[in-house]
């Protein structure tokens, strides 16, 4: 199915000014041409253009911009994947998926969506893969292993989620004595590989997956920051000091470093010393950071600072019925998963029963704020031992 044939000019609305004759405006497109650019606006965004006029709003409610929606919708990171290290079993880890159970309740006569996490088994090769802590990342529906601490540190290992087949790809070209950054970038892996406090500068190195080659993006090294926060966004690769202040940032499609300067508060309440990052993620090319004080916030990257989401009450904290409400301490990743932001955490009762907890979260544009609405938040999986979230990528199938 294409998008419709039909040329004809669309206008705004009759109590609305005709667009001066020095700026064509975009109602007075083709429906194609108008489709088209719709279908790259991020879902949620989708409330904000159906207010614009009454135009916008009924072709962001036509069958045609659905179906290329749901279309779109197949590249969308629509499976997570995670792996625990347990204490008590030598610290190999333990894969599972997230999957969504309807769940019908006959007393509201109505189904609702709940969520458990699926363990699955990866074929591990024999020179101990199962132990090594490597950096994953995914690209359409295969996990990318890259390095690991043990003696093949360069090692590259591709996991098909489809077929369930492990298979060993090229190694990198660099000693990999240090990876600060392990990020996708248009289809391709970029890493940031130098020594481990980077005064000498890092290389960056990429992958190709559909060449199956290992390049150097340029000659020239990059001073870097040695930090485990960090993500992909708008064509480039963010890293971000823990005390969330300090921002170094790549461009993968110039290939060169960026400098950005970053407000000291977050915006109206400002952030005490002792609030640290604990995790970061990227949603639909917006950054989403879990700070150990002021919980889960955005950065506004036209405005450089930490801001807080719009959320009622009720939804500044992931409530679970039994188990009290999130620890931020406590979270151990957050994902991209369908459009929405899944959180992940563990909780724990008289150390008996350890829980895996997870929250899913919907994001929608209001304005120039970003407003969240928890869907969902329960147990998701139970573990005899403590444990530690290793890996948690989201996947397109």
């Amino acid at each position: 199915m294409s998008l419709s044939p039909n040329k004809k000019r669309v206008h705004e609305d009759n109590n609305h000014s005709s667009p001066s004759s020095s700026s064509l405006s975009l109602s007075s497109l083709p429906n194609d041409t108008i489709l088209r650019c719709l279908l790259g606006v991020p879902r949620s965004s989708h409330l904000n253009v159906s207010h614009v006029n009454k135009t916008f709003r009924s072709l962001v409610r036509s069958p045609e911009f659905q179906f290329h929606q749901i279309r779109s919708l197949l590249l969308r990171k629509d499976s997570v994947y995670v792996s625990f290290s347990c204490a008590d079993i030598d610290d190999v880890f333990q894969w599972f998926t997230l999957r969504p159970t309807e769940i019908e309740n006959e007393k509201k006569k109505k189904k609702t969506v709940e969520y458990r996490l699926v363990p699955f088994s990866i074929p591990l090769p024999s020179n101990g893969f199962a132990f090594v802590p490597s950096i994953a990342v995914a690209i359409g529906s295969e996990i990318y292993f890259v390095g690991s601490n043990s003696d093949s540190e360069t090692d590259l290992w591709i996991f098909d989620t489809r077929s369930g087949k492990l298979t060993q790809g090229p190694s990198m070209k660099s000693d990999g004595r240090f990876f600060s950054a392990v990020e996708v970038v248009d289809g391709k892996i970029y890493v940031i590989v130098g020594g481990y406090h980077g005064d000498e500068g890092m290389q960056v190195e990429v992958f190709d997956p559909k060449t199956r080659v290992w390049s150097f993006a340029g000659e020239e090294r990059i001073q870097w920051l040695t930090s485990p926060f960090c993500a992909s966004l708008e064509g480039k690769v963010f890293a971000v000091e823990e005390d969330g202040d300090e921002f170094v940032v790549y461009n993968a499609r110039q290939g060169k470093r960026e400098d950005m300067s970053v407000a000291k508060e977050m915006e109206e309440i400002g952030r005490p010393d002792y609030d640290f990052l604990i995790c970061v993620c990227a949603v639909e090319n917006v950054l989403y950071g879990c700070f150990s004080y002021s919980g889960i916030v955005w950065f506004d990257t036209k405005r450089s600072v930490w801001t807080r989401l719009v959320v009622s009450e009720s939804d500044y904290v992931f409530d679970v019925k039994g188990k009290g409400s999130t620890d931020y301490f406590k979270v151990g990743a957050m994902v991209e998963y369908h459009g929405k932001l899944a959180v992940f955490w563990r909780h724990c009762e008289e150390e008996k029963n350890y829980d895996s907890m997870c929250g899913v979260m919907a994001l929608d544009r209001v304005g120039g704020k970003i407003r969240g609405t928890i869907e969902w938040s329960g147990v998701v999986a139970t573990f005899s031992d403590d444990f530690m979230i290793a890996h948690c990528v989201a996947v397109s199938h």
